[in-house]
């Protein structure tokens, strides 16, 4: 549970800074980071039920059907849940290509859930770029999700939270 004291609240703000003051700048999708970030960590119940409130806040904000986003977080999450088993995601370099397979994922199943609802929607640039840069990016986003959990932890041991 102390992924969604941890998780929640560092999204919606993310989210709201990426829409409102930097909504054209191919900045990381933070919701994929972390969804990949507790799927490679430790598979549980309780990571595909926060990958969709991740994916259901992400729609919100973005302005997409409500939903897609959510279908293809779960979607991502139990993907890389059965492959965490084979592949050890521990070297930047493989955790970096790892994370652009995955931005894609994430971007390819909405476009088709969007096909699908009859909302013709063809895949950009934008879409590499952003996948290429939350790659670039995932080292430093998961030293700091990896330091705020233990932080968390920390905390919810003493009971301060």
């Amino acid at each position: 549970m102390r992924e969604f004291i941890l998780f929640i609240p560092v999204a919606i703000v993310y989210l709201s800074f990426r829409v409102t003051i930097t909504p054209n700048l191919p900045i990381p999708d933070i919701s994929v980071l972390i969804v990949f970030f507790l799927a490679s960590r430790r598979p549980s119940l309780e990571g595909v039920f926060l990958a969709f409130v991740l994916g259901y806040i992400d729609d919100i904000f973005s302005g997409t059907i409500v939903g897609s986003s959510s279908f293809s977080l779960v979607i991502v999450y139990t993907v890389l849940c059965f492959v965490s088993r084979k592949v050890a995601f521990t070297d930047p370099l493989i955790r970096g290509v790892a994370m652009f397979i995955t931005c894609m994922a994430k971007e390819l199943v909405v476009l088709l859930v969007l096909y699908f609802t009859g909302i013709a929607v063809g895949p950009g640039l934008y879409i590499f770029v952003v996948a290429f840069v939350t790659a670039l990016l995932s080292p430093l986003f998961f030293l700091l999700f990896r330091k705020a959990s233990e932080l968390v932890l920390l905390r919810t041991e003493r009971g301060e939270l």
